[in-house]
């Protein structure tokens, strides 16, 4: 007994020891792959993604920068994510680093800084601009856009004008982005790879744009609004292959279902 008590203690330290190395080598090898996978995060830059689609989620420019390669991206849809300032200042930062492929952007909170970010960029194929309405069933967490027409027209269409193939521009809270003369005059003259289109305007856009034949590729028009007078709103359905415009008026409280067809004029070849 006394043999077998003294073989155990002689035999305590080796296993202490046992444990010791166990534990540092579990450490070491938590260590190791901690800093392997930072190593493969700094050569990767992170996850290969070509499309970026975030709803309803808050978004940080910090983690996505760590957790996305953004030299890959061609794609992004931010909706109802909150402020996206610092996200686009950081593409901007990215972009004069190396050129980024993004091409396609659908976003609701449209700043300077987003329109300057889009200005940087080498082509955008897709533009999706829509600022919510206090109304709307979920409430913007942004602040409301001080975004004028006359801006988006100078910094984002004037560069990107010859190579759009879808254009949104939508305000759900104003008129402030409808679409003005300028405007339609330089779609109508430089975007020939347009195929899709969707604005608000007034009887005066109209009668400058239409004047302006655009000989390109649109296939699809969607008028979001048409403003006949400052109480008045029209809904207005263009069907591009034969040049129809059917215009159905209705007040100021926007009830289409009770509006009436007013005027069934057609555009000019």
């Amino acid at each position: 007994m006394k043999t077998q008590s003294n073989d155990n203690k002689a035999a305590s330290p080796s296993t202490e020891s046992r444990l010791k190395k166990s534990s540092l080598f579990d450490a070491t090898s938590s260590k190791s792959a901690t800093a392997a996978m930072s190593e493969y995060v700094r050569k990767t830059r992170g996850l290969a993604l070509k499309t970026l689609a975030i709803y309803l989620l808050p978004v940080k420019a910090s983690v996505i920068s760590k957790a996305i390669d953004l030299t890959v991206l061609q794609s992004v849809t931010l909706l109802n994510v909150g402020p996206q300032l610092q996200f686009w200042n950081m593409l901007s930062k990215e972009n004069k680093t190396r050129p980024l492929p993004l091409h396609k952007i659908h976003t609701d909170n449209v700043t300077l800084p987003f329109l300057v970010c889009v200005a940087q960029l080498e082509t955008v194929t897709e533009l999706y601009l829509l600022e919510r309405t206090q109304k709307a069933r979920v409430e913007s967490t942004a602040a409301k856009t001080t975004v004028t027409m006359e801006q988006i027209r100078k910094v984002a269409l004037k560069k990107h004008a010859g190579t759009l193939k879808i254009l949104v521009i939508r305000n759900e809270s104003g008129s402030d982005w409808d679409l003005n003369a300028k405007t339609a005059v330089l779609l109508t003259r430089r975007s020939k790879l347009l195929e899709e289109l969707a604005v608000s305007f007034g009887i005066k856009t109209m009668v400058s744009s239409t004047s302006h034949t655009n000989k390109g590729k649109l296939t699809r028009s969607s008028i979001l609004s048409f403003r006949i007078s400052p109480v008045s709103q029209a809904f207005v359905h263009f069907t591009p292959s034969s040049s129809a415009l059917t215009i159905r008026a209705c007040g100021s409280c926007g009830n289409f279902a009770n509006s009436q067809s007013i005027t069934s004029p057609t555009i000019p070849k």
